[in-house]
């Protein structure tokens, strides 16, 4: 199912984005979920659950799929179980050649 910016608003949405070195290793990953509470334009934005503070990342249909009903999800890092995922997206950054982000 492709999602539409209008069909994201208000969804419990879990987000995974690692962070490679320009040379393919992986520096970090940062996994979280929040509300989206914008999508428009080229742009999703959500407000991270429990904290005062939102993240945006970018639109694309191909990013966002639908949560698996009943499905829980641990969070790296935190052991965090997430539960009720109306959307999950997964982004991948590359630090560029001179070492900036691509």
């Amino acid at each position: 199912m492709k999602f539409r910016p209008e069909d994201l608003m208000g969804k419990h949405i879990l987000v995974g984005i690692v962070y490679r070195r320009n040379d393919g290793r992986v520096d970090r990953t940062v996994t979280n979920h929040g509300t989206i509470v914008a999508a428009e334009g080229g742009s999703v934005e959500y407000k991270v659950h429990g904290e005062d503070r939102t993240i945006t990342v970018p639109y694309n249909p191909n990013f966002f799929e639908k949560g698996e009903e009943g499905a829980v999800y641990t969070l790296e890092g935190t052991g965090e179980d997430v539960k009720d995922v109306d959307i999950v997206a997964s982004f991948e950054v590359r630090e560029g050649r001179d070492g900036g982000v691509a």
